[in-house]
């Protein structure tokens, strides 16, 4: 069997078989179109639709090109940018085109091409296509692009044509496989004069172009194009000799074209469902300023109510009246205050009652009038022909008979536990179309019909609902098992189609237990370093069963400046019930402190966490004592003495051990080793340098001895004596008993020691003599400034030691 892709190859290379013959066999350039568009018609797959109303608007603001796109809300109003918007473009665009089936974009640039994007039909998201931007040797200024129903061909007016004063029309194959755009062989095709308007028929099979006619300024040609070939016709439903204003209108239904003449005369044509000329048509004065005529022209989405602009002599500006297109007989509220915005500003959206303009506005179906509903339309509002262009999903038409809206579409609830009930929430239901509305009934339907209740309603169903009424339905959820919920509100009814729904989605989980902290961060404000202050944190258990903390713990980049306590929460924490932990914070540093209190449980999304923060004053404060200074000037040898206090913070109470360092050469420190706070009361203390140097007392010089050599003739007496002694002695001795007596023994013992003694110091040559020497030199400060540092330390309650405690710094200038 022949794959897909072999399928499409197959009819690519049948189609350009069959368009070669076709161009070969027949001159005529028309007759090939035809049968390419119907050969491409079978040969191309068909791409999604878009599924839901989009808005595709040229963005005018900011520096870069682009096209917005919005999903709009038909029953509301509201606008919504899709995700991505606005998409970019090559080049600032002028005019938009919505391909008939939904599948692609069309833009003409300033730049004279043609870009083409494709649209994604769930989002809106624009892509534009590889070979795009696009282009023939015809394209010159394109002004105006319409597609056709059947979604083969673009239809381009060119305002430059072959020659002066005329524009040209040109058409364009959109090939939906290989994504192009290509110039088909009816090439390009002047028309009877400049190009001043026009518009495209909404069953997609007629478009129609006004031009204007230089030669014969009285003359301007209306034509309409047959949508499936590109030939135009000239009807004659024009006054002759009358000039026709550049406006012309369209209602949305299909119904009616208008124009107005420069006489004041305004001209409504009767179409047929095919966008043809009817057989009707009106004509009716309206007020106006001679040779100026009405200005633009703007239907609403029923098509029951033509709004046209006219000048007001008086004031150089223009009001806003508005007619019945049926009998163009002016209706009562017209016209509309001089202050609401002029038509060429107007953007009607086609299934629903809105008109964009400076505001969102809402047309009442009886009176005509337009009254604001939304503050401000994302709208552009200057003058751009086609620079908005509204989606149609597959199934909608304009409203021109009872229409129910559903507003919201989808309701959804989130997750609850099972057997929970959930608050009620609203869905609307307005009547919107141009008839009214019967309600007959109005159910939950679908897989889990049973989990979603209508709570109440003011519907009354069976019901009328008059157009631009509306009555309201409450539900509510209540999932009967885990998992994904769905069901619908069904309402049936006269509309068409006669069933609408808004979806309805939730989830339902399997009974478990919550956590809510109370409150969910700490702040413990300003506390003194070294000092305590607390918190408490209720922890309840908001689910469905017994709750169980496995732990509370501490970290972050402060964590040991706080603790927590939790003995109420160690046992199992029943529903509904709660349990409190106590955080306590003593800073150990000056500034912010911040942790991180986790805990560790069995409910979803453990562990929980609670930001803690707070800010420290310092323990304690050091300088001078009144009348103390921390610098001193001595001089070398003299002491210097400072008078300081320690200040303890707030709550701060306790002993500061001080150090010092820092002193200079020779001298010394003295201190008090700690001081003793009490809290906010200063202590007073006072530090001694002592220096040292020539305003002491030197201590007293040593004594020492020397031997002195003695002369040699003294040396020689000296002997000589004790010779003679000694022989005087003996001659004693030896004359009687005396000599053997114990006194004359003794006498001569002694004098021979003498004479020994005396040889010997003698004859040793020397003699003991007493040195004076020279003292060391004394230690001196040097002279110069010193910065000397005292330390305090302290501890907190709790004993861990505090951080960053300010040093005193001292200076000691020595002379």
């Amino acid at each position: 069997m022949a794959s897909q892709k072999d399928l499409r190859c197959f009819r690519s290379r049948f189609v350009c078989s069959a368009s070669r013959a076709l161009t070969l066999a027949y001159s005529s350039k028309l007759l090939s179109a035809i049968w390419l568009s119907l050969l491409l018609t079978w040969a191309l797959p068909a791409r999604a639709q878009v599924q839901q109303p989009f808005v595709f608007a040229v963005n005018t603001a900011g520096p870069s090109p682009g096209i917005l796109v919005f999903s709009r809300n038909d029953a509301t109003g509201l606008l919504t940018p899709v995700s991505g918007s606005p998409f970019p473009s090559k080049a600032p665009v002028n005019r938009l085109a919505l391909d008939f089936n939904g599948r692609f974009l069309f833009a003409a640039t300033s730049v004279n091409n043609i870009e083409m994007y494709t649209i994604n039909s769930s989002t809106g998201a624009l892509q534009e296509v590889p070979n795009s931007p696009f282009a023939s040797t015809h394209t010159s200024s394109p002004a105006f692009l319409s597609t056709e129903s059947i979604g083969q061909f673009l239809y381009v007016i060119d305002l430059n044509g072959s020659h002066a004063n005329v524009s040209a029309v040109e058409s364009f194959q959109i090939d939906s496989v290989n994504l192009d755009l290509i110039p088909t062989s009816a090439g390009s095709t002047d028309l009877p004069g400049l190009f001043a308007g026009g518009a495209t028929h909404p069953s997609g099979k007629s478009f129609y172009v006004m031009v204007s006619n230089p030669s014969n300024p009285s003359n301007q040609p209306f034509l309409l194009f047959n949508s499936s070939n590109g030939t135009f016709t000239l009807p004659n439903v024009l006054p002759s000799n009358v000039n026709v204003s550049a406006s012309l209108a369209l209602d949305p239904g299909g119904h009616y074209l208008t124009f107005a003449t420069s006489s004041d005369q305004l001209i409504a044509q009767s179409l047929l469902s095919d966008g043809t000329l009817g057989s009707a048509t009106l004509s009716a004065s309206i007020p106006g300023t001679p040779d100026s005529g009405p200005g633009s022209m703007i239907f609403d989405a029923l098509g029951q109510f033509l709004y046209v602009s006219l000048p007001t002599s008086s004031t150089g500006g223009q009001t806003i009246h508005f007619y019945l297109p049926s009998t163009l007989l002016e209706l009562p509220g017209s016209p509309l205050p001089s202050a609401f915005p002029g038509t060429t500003s107007w953007n009607v959206d086609p299934t629903g009652p809105f008109v964009y303009a400076d505001k969102v506005y809402q047309v009442d179906p009886q009176s005509g009038v337009p009254s604001p509903v939304l503050p401000a339309s994302p709208l552009p509002q200057p003058n751009f022909l086609q620079a908005v262009v509204f989606g149609v999903p597959p199934g909608s038409q304009p409203i021109v008979g009872p229409v129910a809206r559903l507003s919201p579409s989808s309701l959804i609830f989130g997750s609850l536990t099972v057997g929970q009930t959930s608050n009620s929430q609203t869905v609307t239901i307005s009547s919107t179309g141009g008839q009214a509305l019967s309600l007959n009934t109005i159910t939950i339907t679908g897989a889990n019909a049973a989990d979603f209740s209508i709570t109440g309603n003011n519907c009354n169903a069976p019901a009328v609902l008059q157009t631009g009424s509306s009555c309201s339905v409450l539900i509510s959820f209540a999932p009967s098992a885990a998992g994904a919920r769905s069901a619908a509100l069904t309402i049936t009814d006269n509309a068409s189609p006669t069933t609408q729904s808004a979806s309805l989605a939730g989830t339902g989980l399997a009974p478990a237990p919550a956590v809510t902290l109370m409150p969910g961060t700490l702040n413990f404000g300003t506390v003194t370093q070294g000092t305590s202050t607390f918190l408490k944190v209720t922890v309840r258990n908001a689910g469905t069963t017994v709750l169980h903390i496995a732990s509370v713990v501490v970290n972050g980049a402060n964590s040991s400046d706080y603790t927590s306590s939790s003995p109420s929460c160690n046992a199992a924490i029943p529903v509904n019930s709660a349990c409190t932990i106590a955080v306590t914070f003593t800073p150990l540093a000056p500034g912010v402190r911040s942790a991180v209190i986790s805990l560790t449980d069995d409910a979803p999304g453990s562990p929980q966490t609670i930001d803690a923060t707070g800010n420290a004053n310092p323990a304690v404060t050091g300088g001078p004592a009144p009348g103390g200074s921390t610098a001193a000037t001595v001089s070398a040898g003299q002491p210097a003495h400072y008078q300081l206090q320690l200040t303890p913070g707030p709550g701060f109470t306790g002993t500061v051990s001080l150090t010092c360092s820092g002193v200079p050469l020779g001298a010394s420190c003295q201190a008090p080793s700690s001081v003793s706070l009490t809290n906010g009361t200063a202590t007073t203390f006072t530090v001694t340098v002592t220096t040292s140097g020539s305003a002491g007392f030197p201590s007293p010089a040593p004594r020492s001895f020397r031997r002195i050599p003695a002369a040699p003739v003294l040396r020689f007496l000296t002997l000589a004596l004790l010779i003679l002694l000694l022989l005087k002695i003996g001659r004693i001795l030896e004359s009687g008993t005396a000599g053997k007596s114990l006194a004359g023994r003794r006498l001569f013992a002694s004098v021979a020691l003498c004479a020994c003694v005396g040889v010997a110091g003698c004859g040793g040559g020397s003699a003991v003599v007493a040195q004076q020497q020279s003292p060391p030199p004394p230690v001196v400060t040097p002279a110069g400034t010193s910065t000397i540092t005292i330390t305090p330390a302290a501890t907190s309650a709790s004993g861990q030691p505090l951080q960053q405690l300010q040093p005193i710094q001292l200076t000691l200038t020595v002379n």
